[in-house]
């Protein structure tokens, strides 16, 4: 789909932009299946520890905080996601870096918290088999802990495997306890008709 909307192959990294039939559209529909497209296979979906000391424990020592992400070498590309972005009501920030060694400037692009990730999983989603496993582990659990590999991540959600068991403490919380706020939030969406997905 990709191409056909004016992506093309080859060498890409720098000169890749959004289609500007995409950019000018008003089809919600196109758009989140262009953002999908592009999220499930350069974009990220990584939970981190809470920093801060209004926060529960639970949260500074689970990896509790979703953000979703986009790395790249087009400035073109990352600005462009933003703009289609604005259209979905979904909050994000950008960024750029130079890395060490003299490399290429890096433009970030990233979208944080449980709100915004539930807007998007109701919207957009992921196709992606992996990122997909994340959500469902954070919705189950409250939390993600990184760095698990597919056969992990089937364990945990299968319930061969806690996930607790990925870090070095004693502390033990029920999802319910730890993910009420997301939890509410699917809720409600569920109310108004709107789905989030289970599996």
């Amino acid at each position: 789909m990709l191409h056909f909307c004016g992506f093309h192959y080859g060498k890409k990294t720098f000169t890749v932009e959004v289609p500007k039939q995409i950019l000018e559209s008003r089809n919600l529909d196109i758009i989140y299946r262009f953002i999908q497209g592009v999220f499930d296979t350069d974009g990220c979906l990584a939970f981190k520890k809470r920093k801060g000391s209004g926060y529960r424990e639970v949260h500074t020592k689970r990896h509790t905080l979703p953000e979703i992400c986009l790395s790249c070498c087009s400035k073109n590309l990352r600005d462009g996601i933003c703009k289609l972005l604005i259209q979905t009501g979904i909050g994000f920030a950008f960024s750029e870096r130079i890395p060490s060694g003299g490399r290429n400037k890096i433009f970030r692009l990233y979208s944080g918290g449980d709100h915004n990730l539930l807007v998007w999983m109701a919207n957009i989603s992921f196709k992606n088999t992996t990122k997909l496993n994340r959500f469902f582990i954070w919705r189950m659990h409250g939390f993600c802990p990184s760095g698990l590999n597919i056969s992990q991540q089937r364990q945990i959600l299968s319930g061969n495997k806690d996930p607790n068991e990925f870090y070095g403490d004693n502390l033990q919380l029920s999802g319910e306890k730890h993910n009420v706020i997301a939890l509410r939030q699917i809720a409600r969406l569920g109310v108004i008709g709107i789905p989030i997905p289970k599996n």
